[in-house]
């Protein structure tokens, strides 16, 4: 009964230590989708190792000096997604929302910089 004591209590942290890393979850976005999502890695992780490791090609990349950031835009398929939210260095994973401006405001007597901003050729009374 002695020897037996060992291999009980072992058998009882056996699945805490086995226990499954938690998912990532995908925030949806309520109305319009592109069908494509936005992965954001965590900081520190190089992109093209990320890229190599898991074999999943994104459309797009992008990173933001200041804030850390680095991430991908792609249509990945089901089983792409289910990898990336098992994956330890992602940080979030998003549906790629699609919004557009309702309202359009034109202002009259704008200023010199406005005029300038909103003119597709040189404006006449520019100077030199």
């Amino acid at each position: 009964m002695h020897l037996y004591s060992p291999v009980i209590a072992l058998a009882f942290l056996v699945p805490v230590f086995a226990a499954p890393r938690s998912l990532v979850p995908v925030e949806k976005f309520d109305g319009e989708t592109s069908g494509r999502h936005i992965v954001t890695l965590k900081p520190g992780v190089d992109r093209s190792s990320f890229v190599f490791a898991t074999n999943i090609v994104p459309t797009h990349n992008w990173t933001v000096i200041n804030g850390f950031a680095v991430g991908h835009k792609g249509k990945f398929t089901e089983e792409q997604i289910n990898m990336l939210r098992t994956s330890s260095d992602v940080e979030s994973i998003s549906e790629d929302g699609m919004v557009q401006a309702s309202v359009v405001t034109t202002q009259t007597n704008s200023t010199w910089g406005l005029a300038r901003l909103s003119s597709a050729s040189k404006l006449a009374n520019q100077n030199p």
